[in-house]
């Protein structure tokens, strides 16, 4: 097996991902992301398939349809209009058809309900009267968050832990192989979907580290530049099993309380302890919402 062709492969079909979710609002034709990619038009089509399991256009119009069920449900000052254009669809009409065809209920009836009554029926009653001042171990803190530079590595097929673990493992020999690892780095697991939206085995992760300016991208790792704004931080401690749960929990009951809403970047981790002498199934983090107002 030639493992450099494997990962060169690998980083361009990444390239094309990380393309697609910043730029889900604008059009997106397969000229435009093939030559992201570097691959040939001709033949992009087939590999990114291989790859994802789907097309580019089928890939595309799931995260536009995804996208738009996270502004029904966690952005509820938006109109259904204003949720359309926003994720990139041409019209009213054709967000409309194909919300419904992808989810099986109007764009309205999931506003009004649906995705906290399969929130019940997916994780059980128990998520549901779960509240912050349930958890007193929270020490929840807003602040302003500087902007960071990231080397990062990407999962792309579920939350699945062996396989995290093992993108993990490959970012951390990048790290140590570049000195990229200083006093003041940190650890942060990005998870750019909703896995109540987004079906299990297409949820994307990210690993990533905070790294000098000096350090450039390679055809290792990629870069990604993170703007400064306001997070809402959530001191946790808890099992792997355990994570979704707490992120439940924060949007249904500490949210829509708190006077704001989520800004237009995903929720993150910062792993506080990372040592294999002390690790033990728990995971001692923070999670990062990032917010802005109302």
């Amino acid at each position: 097996m030639n493992f450099a062709s494997r990962a060169e492969y690998r980083d361009r079909i990444e390239k094309v991902v990380i393309y697609i979710h910043d730029h889900i609002s604008e059009p997106l034709d397969l000229h435009t992301v093939a030559e992201v990619s570097h691959f040939s038009p001709y033949h992009f089509h087939r590999v990114f398939h291989g790859a994802m399991g789907e097309t580019p256009q089928d890939y595309i119009n799931r995260l536009r349809l995804e996208r738009a069920a996270n502004y029904l449900t966690k952005a509820r000052e938006m109109s259904i209009t204003n949720v359309a254009m926003a994720c990139g669809f041409s019209s009213p009409s054709t967000f409309a058809r194909s919300f419904k065809q992808h989810f099986g209920v109007t764009a309205r009836e999931y506003l009004r309900g649906w995705y906290l009554s399969s929130l019940a029926d997916a994780c059980g009653s128990q998520v549901c009267t779960m509240t912050v001042e349930d958890r007193h171990e929270w020490n929840v803190n807003i602040r302003e968050v500087p902007a960071m530079h990231l080397a990062y590595l990407t999962y792309l097929k579920g939350y699945n832990p062996v396989e995290i673990c093992k993108t993990w493992e490959r970012l951390d020999t990048w790290a140590i192989s570049h000195s990229a690892y200083t006093e003041s780095t940190l650890r942060l697991g990005i998870s750019m979907d909703d896995p109540l939206i987004t079906p299990a085995g297409k949820c994307r992760y990210m690993a990533a580290i905070t790294i000098p300016p000096a350090i450039k991208k390679d055809r290792v790792i990629g870069i990604l530049d993170v703007p400064a704004m306001t997070c809402a931080i959530f001191h946790v401690t808890c099992r792997g099993d355990e994570i979704q749960r707490n992120y439940q929990a924060i949007y249904k009951d500490w949210l829509p309380d708190s006077g704001m809403q989520p800004a237009d970047f995903p929720c993150y981790e910062v792993y506080r302890d990372v040592s294999e002498a002390t690790y033990d199934g728990i995971f001692n983090m923070d999670i990062y919402i990032p917010l802005k107002p109302m």
